[in-house]
C-alpha cells in the first residue's frame, strides 16, 4: 500500500507550514521573557547593565529583516508587525527607546559578543535559531553606526537613541517599504509562493559551444587514455575487492550526473521564487540564487566544505567546469558570496527548501514509497579546536566570579586594584593547586591558568551562557585581610567549583553555547544530535530535526512526527523505531492519529528480584488491591519520571507493617508504592501488536535497522555529517538539510533509473 499523494501543490505546502510556524512562534513568545543583563568585566570598571529591551530589539530586527531606522519606523506606524510581537517587544514607537534602553560605557568587542549570544539564546527558545554572523551584522549596522565613541569604548545614551529617531524620518522609497512588508510577511506566511517575484539578477554563466565542445574532447581524451592502464589492472583482479568496499557509496560523478538531471527536470526551481524575499530590490544586482545553490550542492558532491578550496577545484575538474558552465572559476561568485548565501539566504529558510524539494519527489510517479516509516537519530560534533579563548569561555562564569571575590577583597583591604606583587600571590597559589582531580580539563590547566592570569591582569570576561552549571554565588563569612590567605582559600574554592565539570568533560571542544555534551555507550560527545524520518522502502527521508545533543529529542519525538504526517496530509502509517522511543505516551498519541507503532520495549518488570509485579495487584481507577486483599490509595496528581507518566498508588503504614507477605511485595523501609503506567492500556495493545504476527515484526524491526544504520552511515561517512562545518545551531541545520538533499537527489536518480530496488529480507532460516 502506498501512501496517498498530498492534494495541495509544494508551494501551498510550504506556505501552511510559514503558516503554523508562525503561529508557534506568536505562542512562544508568550513564554519567553528577556530580563535585563548585568555586565562585570572588569575589576577596574563597575558592573553595567544591558537592558533586556535592547535584546528583544535585536531579536525582532534579526527575526524581520529590520535592519535600519527607517525600516523600524515603518513596522511600528503602519503595525506591519503581528500584535503578539509588538506587545512582547514592549515598544509602540521609537522615542520610547531613548528612556528605556540606555547602556553606559562598555568597550565594543564585550558588548557585541554578550548582546549577540543573548539575541541567540532568545531566538533558539523562540524556534527560530539564526546564524551567529547575521546577529552580529545587525548589531553593527543598528547600534554602532553613530554611537557615541569614548576611551575605546561605546555609549549608547540618549543623544544616540534621538538621533536614531531622527534618522527613521528620513523619506523612504516605496521600493524599500514594499520590501519591508514582504519580508515580514514572508516570516508570517502570508507570501504567495507560486507566484514568480522579479528580481534583478547578474547573469547566469552559460557555456558557448565551442568551449563546451573542447571540454567534452578533453574529458574524453582523459577517459580513453586511462582506459586501457585500467583494463590491464581489472585483468589482473587488482580492484575485486572494491565490490563489497563501495557497495553503498556514489562516486562523484555520480553524484554530478544525479544532481545535473535534478536541475534538468526542474527540481530545484523553487529555490528562486524560495530566497526571492530575501534579496533586495534596490541597489546592485545579487548573483541568481539557483547558481548559489548549485554551487554549495557541487561543493558538498565533490566533498570540498571550503568555498575557497572549492573554487580552486573548479579549475582542475573538467567535470565541475560542465556542470557549473564555467571555463574558469573568476566566473563564479567570490568565496565570501558563497559564504554569505549559507547565513543570510539558508539558514533562515533550510526547512522548506527540504520540504519543498521533498513534495516534488512524493508527486513523482516514478516513486512509490509505502506506508512504513522509521525514525533514528544520529550524533553531530562540534568543531575541534583547542584554544585558551575557549578555555576562558568555558569558565566565564566562574572569571566572573573571581573578579567579584577580588573586588570585594580589594574594598575589604583598601585597595583600589590589585598590584602586580598581588597578581603574583594569587598565580601562585592557583599553580599549586592538584589539577589533577579535574581530569580531562585538568590536563590542560596551562589555557585555565593562562584565562586566570588574563582575568587578573584586565582581560575582558563576557558573560556568555553556558551549558555547565556553574556556581557563581559569592563565598560565604568574611574575607581575610592577608593577600596569602586570601589566595589560598580564593584558589581552593575555584577548584572545588570547577569539579562540577567531571573527570571526563571533554575540553578539546571548540566553545559552541548552543551545543551541548550528550554521553552514549561511555563516550562523550559535544555538538549536535540529528533525528531523521525515512520510509522502509527506498529510505528517503521525509523530514529531520536538529538539537543541541545533551537536550535529548525523547519529549519531542511525539509532535514531531505528527507534524510530518500532517505535513504531507498521509493517511494511516506505521512507524518503527529503536527502544529509545518506545514511549508510553509518544505510543498513546500516535495510536490516536493512525500511526501504528513497532519498537522493542525495555522489560520493566520485577519478578528477577522476587517481589510482586503490576499484574498480581487489582487495579481501579482511585485505589488497587494487594495479594493481602489490603487497599491501596491512589495520589491525586501524576508523578512524571522523565519520560514516564505515572499514577502512584500508596498502601498504609500501618497495613504494610504487619502483613506477613511483606518480603515478596517491597524490598522499601516503608509502606509499599505501586507505580503503573497512565498509558497501560496502550502499551499492553502495542506489546499484543509486536507478538501478533512475528515474521510481520520481523520484517519491519529488520528493515529498520537495515535502512537506519544506512543513512546514519551515509550522513557521518559520505555526506560529511559527522563534524559541524561552522558554529551554532541555526547553520548546524543547514549542513544537515544540504546533506539530506544531496542524499535524496541520488537515491531518487537511482529509482528512476531503476538501479535501487525496495529493501526486503531474506526468509528467516
Amino acid at each position: 500500500m502506498d501512501v496517498i499523494m498530498p492534494e495541495s501543490t509544494p508551494a501551498e505546502a510550504v506556505q501552511e507550514q510559514q503558516q503554523k510556524d508562525a503561529t508557534h512562534l506568536t505562542e512562544r513568545l508568550a513564554q519567553v521573557s528577556v530580563p535585563d543583563l548585568t555586565v562585570s568585566y572588569t575589576l577596574e570598571k563597575s558592573a553595567i547593565v544591558l537592558p533586556g529591551l535592547l535584546t528583544r530589539f535585536i531579536a525582532v530586527a534579526v527575526l524581520f529583516r529590520l535592519n535600519s531606522a527607517k525600516k523600524w519606523r515603518l513596522a511600528l506606524e503602519q503595525e506591519l508587525l503581528p500584535e503578539p510581537v509588538r506587545r512582547w517587544l514592549g515598544i509602540a514607537e521609537l522615542a520610547e527607546l531613548i528612556e528605556k534602553a540606555t547602556v553606559d560605557w562598555i568597550p565594543p568587542q564585550v558588548f557585541i559578543d554578550t548582546l549577540s549570544w543573548q539575541v541567540i539564546e532568545c531566538l533558539t527558545r523562540c524556534g527560530v535559531p539564526q546564524p551567529i554572523a547575521v546577529v552580529r551584522q545587525t548589531i553593527r549596522w543598528l547600534l554602532l553606526r553613530g554611537s557615541k565613541v569614548s576611551r575605546n569604548g561605546i555609549v549608547l545614551d540618549r543623544r544616540f537613541w534621538r538621533t536614531f529617531a531622527a534618522r527613521s524620518t528620513r523619506p523612504c522609497s516605496s521600493e524599500v517599504a514594499e520590501e519591508c512588508r514582504q519580508r515580514i510577511d514572508f516570516v508570517l506566511g502570508q507570501v504567495d509562493l507560486s507566484e514568480e517575484v522579479e528580481r534583478r539578477w547578474l547573469d547566469v554563466p552559460e557555456l558557448s559551444g565551442p568551449d563546451r565542445a573542447k571540454l567534452e574532447a578533453v574529458r574524453v581524451a582523459q577517459s580513453c587514455e586511462r582506459l586501457q592502464a585500467l583494463q590491464e589492472a581489472f585483468d589482473e583482479g587488482y580492484f575485486d575487492f572494491v565490490t563489497n568496499l563501495l557497495a553503498c557509496s556514489y562516486s562523484r560523478c555520480e553524484r554530478l550526473q544525479a544532481l545535473q538531471e535534478a536541475f534538468d527536470e526542474g527540481y530545484f526551481d523553487f529555490v528562486t521564487n524560495l530566497l526571492a524575499c530575501s534579496y533586495s530590490r534596490c541597489g546592485r544586482r545579487a548573483h541568481h540564487p539557483l547558481l548559489l545553490w548549485k554551487i554549495w550542492l557541487a561543493m558538498l558532491a565533490v566533498e570540498s566544505p571550503k568555498p575557497g578550496t572549492f573554487l580552486g577545484d573548479v579549475d582542475d575538474s573538467i567535470q565541475l567546469r560542465l556542470f557549473l558552465q564555467v571555463m574558469r572559476h573568476e566566473q563564479l561568485p567570490s568565496e565570501r558570496r558563497i559564504k554569505g548565501f549559507a547565513s543570510e539566504r539558508m539558514a533562515p529558510v533550510i526547512e522548506y527548501l527540504v520540504l519543498w524539494h521533498q513534495f516534488l519527489l512524493l508527486r513523482d510517479d516514478r516513486i512509490e514509497i509505502g506506508t512504513e516509516f522509521g525514525t533514528d537519530s544520529a550524533d553531530m560534533h562540534a568543531q575541534a579546536r583547542m584554544k585558551m579563548d575557549a578555555a576562558a569561555r568555558f569558565i566565564a562564569p566562574l572569571l566572573g566570579w573571581l573578579i567579584e571575590e577580588c573586588r570585594r577583597f580589594c574594598e575589604r583591604t583598601g585597595r583600589t586594584d590589585l598590584s602586580p606583587a598581588d597578581q603574583r600571590v594569587l598565580m601562585e597559589a592557583f599553580e599549586q593547586l592538584d589539577w589533577r582531580g579535574l581530569g580531562n580539563l585538568g590536563r590542560n590547566r596551562h589555557l585555565l591558568l593562562g584565562a586566570i592570569r588574563d582575568t587578573l591582569s584586565g582581560q575582558l570576561v563576557t558573560p556568555l551562557p553556558s551549558r555547565v552549571a556553574l556556581n557563581s554565588s559569592p563565598r560565604d563569612g568574611p574575607l581575610p585581610a592577608d593577600i596569602v590567605a586570601f589566595a589560598k582559600d580564593l584558589a581552593a574554592e575555584f577548584l572545588e567549583r570547577m569539579k562540577v565539570f567531571g573527570e571526563k568533560f571533554n575540553s578539546s571542544t571548540y566553545y559552541d553555547p548552543e551545543g551541548s555534551a550528550h554521553t552514549k555507550r561511555g563516550k562523550t560527545v559535544h555538538g549536535y544530535g540529528v533525528q531523521f524520518l525515512a520510509d522502509l522502502k527506498y529510505g528517503l527521508i521525509w523530514s529531520f530535526a536538529v538539537f543541541p545533543a545533551g537536550d535529548g529529542f525523547r519529549p519531542e519525538i511525539s509532535d514531531w512526527v505528527l507534524r510530518a504526517k500532517q505535513a504531507f496530509d498521509w493517511g494511516p502509517i506505521v512507524l518503527t523505531s529503536d527502544r529509545e522511543y518506545t514511549i508510553a505516551k509518544a505510543i498513546h498519541q500516535w495510536h490516536e492519529e493512525e500511526i501504528l507503532h513497532y519498537g522493542p520495549r525495555s522489560d520493566v518488570d520485577r519478578k528477577n528480584k522476587g517481589i510482586f509485579v503490576e499484574e498480581d495487584f487489582e487495579i481501579y481507577e482511585t485505589y488497587a488491591v494487594c495479594p493481602n486483599n489490603k487497599r491501596l490509595n491512589r495520589k491525586p496528581n501524576i508523578f512524571v519520571r522523565g519520560s514516564s507518566e505515572q499514577w502512584r498508588y500508596k498502601a498504609r503504614q500501618t497495613d504494610c507493617g504487619v502483613c506477613p507477605l511483606r518480603s515478596q511485595c517491597t524490598t522499601g523501609k516503608g509502606s509499599k508504592m505501586l507505580c503503573v503506567n497512565v498509558y497501560r492500556e496502550d502499551l499492553a495493545i502495542h506489546a499484543e501488536r509486536m507478538t501478533a504476527d512475528p515474521e510481520r515484526t520481523r520484517d519491519l524491526m529488520g528493515r529498520h535497522r537495515a535502512m537506519s544504520e544506512g543513512i546514519v552511515n551515509n550522513l557521518m561517512n559520505h555526506q560529511g555529517v559527522r563534524y559541524a562545518k561552522w558554529k551554532g545551531l541555526a547553520l548546524a541545520r543547514v549542513q544537515v538539510g544540504l546533506a539530506i538533499v544531496m542524499i535524496n537527489t541520488l537515491k531518487w536518480h537511482r529509482i528512476v533509473h531503476n538501479r535501487l530496488e525496495p529493501m526486503t529480507l531474506k526468509p528467516a532460516a
